[in-house]
């Protein structure tokens, strides 16, 4: 009889919480396909980057990453440039829109630095405890298995052969720069 209790009371709880998420990323719609997105601003680069997926921006100008020759630039895209006007970029764009809400909700986990160079994060909630201008110069390092969102309180600028390096199980398609 007590194990028939303890049945129920196991089988409650989970219906009473199937509602609430525990590490879920959020949707992120036709976002997903994106490497790179913004659906605020500019899309720059400098320098001979490489990027695997697709990259594009709903609003402003797009510079210096190239698949061939319709776009000049010193980096190189794996897929496919999505510009202004573009539906996918609209899409992407109203995607990326929800997403950004829903993870304004999430609770952060660990406080990282302004500079996120030298930096190592395991899975979980990153954030930054102030508005300070952000930076990546060197190697950051996402450690394990997991979902790593990272939000930001500005723009993300990054330094000269900074890389994102995954370890120890990272999946690249779990990583979320709010």
């Amino acid at each position: 009889m007590r194990n028939k209790y303890l049945l129920i009371l196991s089988v409650s709880s989970l219906l009473a919480f199937s509602g609430t998420s525990f590490g879920q990323a959020p949707n992120l719609g036709t976002a997903s396909s994106f490497a790179l997105f913004t659906a605020n601003g500019a899309f720059t680069n400098i320098g001979a980057s490489t990027v695997r997926g697709d990259v594009g921006t709903n609003v402003g100008t797009f510079s210096g990453l190239s698949i061939s020759t319709p776009i000049p630039g010193p980096g190189t895209v794996f897929g496919a440039i999505r510009l202004p006007g573009s539906t996918e970029a609209d899409q992407a764009a109203t995607d990326v829109t929800n997403a950004y809400s829903s993870l304004n909700s999430v609770a952060c986990t660990t406080t990282i630095l302004p500079e996120l160079g030298g930096q190592t994060l395991t899975p979980g909630v990153s954030c930054q405890s102030t508005a300070t201008a952000t930076s990546l110069n060197g190697t950051l390092t996402l450690s394990g298995a997991g979902i790593y969102i990272i939000k930001l309180n500005s723009a993300l600028t990054t330094g000269t052969s900074s890389s994102v390096v995954l370890t120890n199980g990272a999946p690249s398609i779990m990583c979320i720069f709010r």
